[in-house]
């Protein structure tokens, strides 16, 4: 599940720099992580998840959504269609596709975005008023 355990958010996460070594393995529970020049530590995967869905929010206050014929998010490249689902916002970007293929569902800087023009300041609320 490289998309959720993966170095760039062990950095994060422990607050290191982007380009400092760092090595992981998942275990059942927990994340073992070697940081270069550091003994091994253990990271919970509920900090994981938590830095996922932490690091979208924060990438979705950068996103501008619009309205014309359906939700739209302008991307820094091109602009992704969004569809507001019962349990999750649909995205037409590959992180929401990612997302969709490994969980069934998800939420994406793009939805994040969504979710904050429509006054929800998270998915889970989103979800309990649908």
């Amino acid at each position: 599940m490289q998309l959720l355990f993966n170095s760039s958010s062990t950095r994060r996460i422990l607050g290191l720099a982007p380009t400092t070594q760092v090595k992981i393995q998942v275990w059942d529970k927990v994340i073992w992580v070697w940081v270069k020049g550091q003994r091994p530590t253990l990271i919970s995967k509920k900090k994981y998840f938590a830095e996922f869905a932490r690091f979208r929010k924060e990438g979705g206050e950068k996103v501008k959504v619009y309205f014309a014929n359906g939700y739209k998010a302008e991307g820094a490249k091109e602009t992704y269609s969004l569809d507001p689902q019962e349990a999750f916002i649909d995205c037409s970007c590959v992180d929401m596709q990612q997302q969709k293929e490994i969980w069934g569902k998800g939420c994406c800087k793009h939805g994040y975005a969504l979710l904050g023009m429509l006054g929800y300041s998270t998915l889970q609320e989103y979800v309990a008023k649908h």
